[in-house]
């Protein structure tokens, strides 16, 4: 689902946080590494793993959340991400 113009130009531009291994999943009980950022209009941020983003986005979108970081690329790439706490 694209967002407008309009919707994104509404998101706070404050820099998205930065992920690494110590940012854990905010889906209930996930705890998995977070490796995506969405963001509402007010400025709250929500962090989830790759396998939430994929079931959460459309309904998180929805919402009025932004996605402002997506780290998925990283995942498996040489060094690990994860190893740079």
């Amino acid at each position: 689902m694209a967002e407008t113009t309009e919707e994104l130009s509404a998101v706070p531009q404050t820099p998205a946080p930065e992920l690494n291994a110590t940012v854990r999943c905010d889906a209930g009980k996930c705890g998995a590494q977070a490796w995506t950022v969405f963001r509402n209009f007010k400025g709250q941020d929500l962090v989830f793993c790759a396998h939430d983003t994929t079931k959460h986005q459309e309904a998180l979108m929805k919402q009025g959340f932004a996605l402002i970081r997506d780290d998925r690329g990283k995942i498996n790439t040489k060094p690990s991400p994860s190893a740079n706490v």
